[in-house]
């Protein structure tokens, strides 16, 4: 442990996440401000209302936003365009939910539930690897957002590139998500 860390639990709560990629805090603290906006009333989240990509211009490409439709089913709402220049597969307007055998699909499933029915943001360092075989460590902020009625019923995610960890040998994937190498929840109060 480094000797500015705190294990104290109080501390710890408060204490801000911290993120490698500079786009991912300055994703995080527009978040932290949509919220204060709202009112720092514990469990109380930011609207999808609140939330105007057009106030992050230079964050919009590497934005998705998710609509949960039944506890592990997902709508893609939005998907920026970084991840269509990525050599990604375009999701928006599409599904995402668990698929028997793909566990790395599962366990974000189940993460993303996590993030509304906490509620918590979560920070996710992952590998993801394109349809050239390229493989990208990526770093992943993402945060609730509830409905007109409070509910906690949206997700909206930034993932920002770290750095090109190597190429793929050619095998068949199930999806564009390769590797996740660690997940931290981030507490909102």
């Amino acid at each position: 442990m480094h000797k500015n860390q705190t294990t104290d639990p109080a501390k710890l709560r408060n204490a801000d996440p911290v993120f490698t990629a500079p786009g991912s805090q300055t994703f995080c603290d527009y978040w932290k401000r949509l919220k204060s906006e709202t009112c720092n009333l514990p469990g109380k989240l930011p609207s999808r209302s609140q939330f105007d990509p057009v106030s992050i211009p230079r964050l919009l490409p590497d934005i998705m936003l998710f609509e949960r439709l039944e506890p592990g089913k997902f709508l893609v709402r939005l998907q920026g365009t970084a991840f269509r220049d990525r050599e990604l597969s375009d999701r928006t307007g599409r599904i995402m939910e668990a698929v028997p055998g793909n566990d790395i699909r599962n366990q974000t499933i189940e993460k993303m539930n996590l993030i509304l029915d906490k509620p918590c943001g979560l920070r996710q360092i992952g590998v993801e690897l394109n349809r050239n075989g390229r493989k990208v460590l990526t770093e992943t902020a993402a945060f609730p957002l509830a409905n007109e009625n409070g509910i906690p019923s949206f997700i909206v995610a930034m993932v920002s590139i770290l750095e090109t960890v190597g190429y793929h040998d050619g095998t068949p994937l199930v999806d564009e998500l390769f590797e996740i190498r660690s997940q931290t929840e981030i507490p909102l109060d």
